[in-house]
C-alpha cells in the first residue's frame, strides 16, 4: 500500500509538472507572435522590402505549427499519464484524480478542447499571418512566381 501511495504521488507531481510546462510553453508562444507581429509592424511601416514582411510571416507559420504540434503532445502525454493514474488509483482505498476528473467532466463545457485558449491562439495566429503573407505578396505575385521558378529549377 505505502510503495503504491509514494508511486502515485509522484505521478500526481509529474503531472503537475506538465500541466505547468505546457502553460508556461503557452506563455511563450503568445509572446513570440505579438513579437512577430510588432516586427511586421516596423517593416511594413518603415516601407522596407515586400519579401521582408513575407519571410517574417513564414517564420511566424512555422512557430504557429510547431506551437500546435508541441500543444498536441502535451495533451497527448497528460491524458497518458492521467489513464495511468486512474490504473493506479483502482489499487487504493480512495479514488482522488477519478472522482475529481468525473465531476469536473460533467462541470465544464464539452468543447473545451475545441475552444481552449492553446488550441484557438496558435489556429488565429496562424490565419493572421497567413492572411498578411497573402496580402502582401498579392502585388508582387509575378516577382514571386519568378522567384519560385528560379529556386526549382
Amino acid at each position: 500500500m505505502g510503495d503504491n501511495l509514494d508511486f502515485y504521488r509522484m505521478w500526481v507531481d509529474d503531472i503537475g509538472r506538465l500541466r505547468s510546462l505546457r502553460h508556461q510553453h503557452t506563455q511563450f508562444n503568445v509572446s513570440l507572435n505579438l513579437a512577430g507581429a510588432g516586427a511586421l509592424g516596423f517593416f511594413m511601416k518603415e516601407a522596407w522590402e515586400w519579401y521582408f514582411t513575407v519571410w517574417i510571416c513564414i517564420g511566424m507559420l512555422v512557430v504557429n505549427i510547431s506551437w500546435l504540434a508541441t500543444d498536441k503532445w502535451f495533451a497527448h502525454e497528460t491524458g497518458r499519464k492521467f489513464r495511468q493514474l486512474a490504473e493506479l488509483e483502482k489499487g487504493l482505498e480512495h479514488k482522488f484524480i477519478t472522482q475529481d476528473a468525473t465531476i469536473n467532466w460533467r462541470k465544464t463545457h464539452r468543447l473545451d478542447w475545441l475552444l481552449g485558449v492553446e488550441v484557438v491562439l496558435p489556429r488565429l495566429f496562424f490565419v493572421a499571418f497567413l492572411t498578411m503573407a497573402v496580402w502582401v505578396c498579392w502585388p508582387h505575385a509575378a516577382d514571386v512566381f519568378a522567384l519560385i521558378r528560379q529556386m526549382f529549377p
